[in-house]
């Protein structure tokens, strides 16, 4: 597993309620699982520390599409980018739009 500093992402903001508050995140890449597990934390000006944990997941593209076909959805346009832009070879991204497979369906959409 490869680790993720907290120094590159340290800052600090004024909130207009606690003041100054300290805010940085840990993360974690876990290769085998495709997912990177990260913390983020704030302090605020009484160092009092408030945390919270989550996981993101990054599937190739053949595992999410079959798990989308799986759940009883369909992808009626995969995204390439944020943007809506087309899915391209060397897209980045690849985000699915979609919903059930029998609303899909019966709207003529392409099944991904």
């Amino acid at each position: 597993m490869g680790a993720l500093g907290a120094v590159e992402s340290y800052e600090t903001r004024a909130h207009p309620d606690f003041g100054l508050v300290e805010r940085w995140n840990d993360a974690v890449w876990d290769p085998v699982r495709a997912v990177v597990s990260y913390e983020t934390h704030y302090r605020v000006p009484d160092g009092q520390v408030f945390s919270a944990r989550s996981e993101i997941a990054f599937p190739s593209f053949a595992d999410l599409s079959g798990r989308i076909k799986a759940a009883g959805l369909a992808a009626e346009y995969w995204a390439g980018d944020p943007r809506g832009g087309p899915l391209r070879a060397g897209s980045a991204d690849f985000i699915p739009i979609g919903g059930r497979a029998a609303d899909v369906a019966r709207e003529g959409a392409i099944l991904a």
